[in-house]
Formats: structure tokens, sequence, C-alpha cells
């Protein structure tokens, strides 16, 4: 199978699963159809789309850091209960960026609020 071959299967997978995967849930994902994709593979081309800047690699201090394919500014939310992560529909506070101390410059930011998604707050209705 050709690098470039990979490569889409891959940002597709990445596209598909809209819940910002780990790398292991994006092999897991196209192992089943495409078993010649390895997982070695996978993690490198996640690396180099996060590095060109075709997705976004978020660091988690819990565990796997978890990609995006959306590079837009924008926050996070991860729930404490499924453990998933999902985009919050807040304003994207750029003068953070412009605000800072005066001795720092400041060239970005990323912030993942932690707390329940809608699906597991509405079950404890």
């Amino acid at each position: 199978m050709r690098n470039t071959m990979q490569k889409d299967i891959i940002k597709n997978a990445l596209i598909s699963l809209a819940n910002h995967p780990t790398a292991d849930e994006v092999y897991d994902f196209i192992h089943k159809d495409y078993p010649s994709i390895s997982r070695a593979t996978v993690y490198r081309v996640l690396n180099v789309m996060a590095q060109s800047g075709s997705a976004k690699r978020y660091v988690s201090t819990s565990g796997a850091d978890f990609f995006d394919h959306q590079t837009y500014n924008h926050y996070h939310l991860k729930c404490e209960n499924c453990q998933r992560v999902y985009d919050m529909e807040i304003p994207f506070m750029d003068n953070l960026n412009h605000n800072s101390d005066k001795d720092v410059t400041v060239f970005s930011h990323q912030i993942i609020f932690n707390g329940l998604c809608k699906k597991c707050n509405n079950k404890g209705d």
C-alpha cells in the first residue's frame, strides 16, 4: 500500500471518528479494514499531521494524547465519566494571548475543561 494512501486513510479515520481520538483509537478504527497499516505508521502519520498543522495534538495529563482534525482555535471538555473529549461552543479568547504579562510572549493557549458531558450529566436526572 502506498504511503500517500496510508496517510489518506488515517486522515479520513481522524475525521470520521470526530471524537478527538487517541492514536490507538485511530489504529483500532482502521485496523479491521486495513490490517497492513501498522500502529507505528498511525503514530508517525498523526505526529506528522500535528507538526504540519493539518491536525492538532492535545497533550493529556491523564493518559494518551488526543488528536483533532479541526485546527481552528477552540476549547474542549473532557468528560470525567466517559473519558471522551468534546468541543466546547464558547468564544475563543484571543485576548489571553495579547493581554499576558509584559515580560513574556504568549503565542497560543489551549484549555481543556473537565466535567460531565451532556449525556453523562443527564444520566443523573
